[in-house]
């Protein structure tokens, strides 16, 4: 009898915490880029129209990861970094309010360094190299 409500026990436990994670946005599993909508530079997620917290995965067709990053309310924040077809790295760098801030590196399908497209950024403007 001891066993059967150890088990029991578990099992609540375990429903608890999968309820408690699935339901907190703070908790949940980043969402690919196809469930928002983006309207005047803010992204909404489809669900319940309200601006995106959290990240974003997007996938290329042969599986590679294109890009990852992450949205505070509805601006893309945080470090986002985005890779070609064939898992070459395309850009990494980083996002403040919807806008590139610090570092920036870019890089062509052959591995050669976007020099209009890399270095320092302050509110999305090159800043220097």
């Amino acid at each position: 009898v001891r066993l059967q409500v150890a088990f029991l026990q578990k099992i609540i436990v375990t429903i608890s915490i999968v309820w408690v994670v699935s339901n907190n946005p703070l908790l949940a599993q980043a969402v690919s880029s196809e469930k928002l909508t983006q309207r005047n530079g803010v992204a909404y997620s489809k669900v319940d129209n309200e601006p995106y917290d959290g990240d974003v995965l997007n996938f290329h067709s042969n599986g590679q990861l294109n890009f990852k990053g992450g949205y505070k309310n509805g601006r893309k924040d945080g470090i986002w970094v985005g890779y070609y077809y064939d898992g070459q790295l395309k850009y990494r760098g980083r996002y403040k309010d919807g806008k590139r801030n610090g570092r920036w590196d870019t890089k062509t399908k052959y591995g050669q360094i976007k020099k209009w497209h890399s270095g320092v950024f302050k509110n999305d403007v090159r800043v220097s190299d």
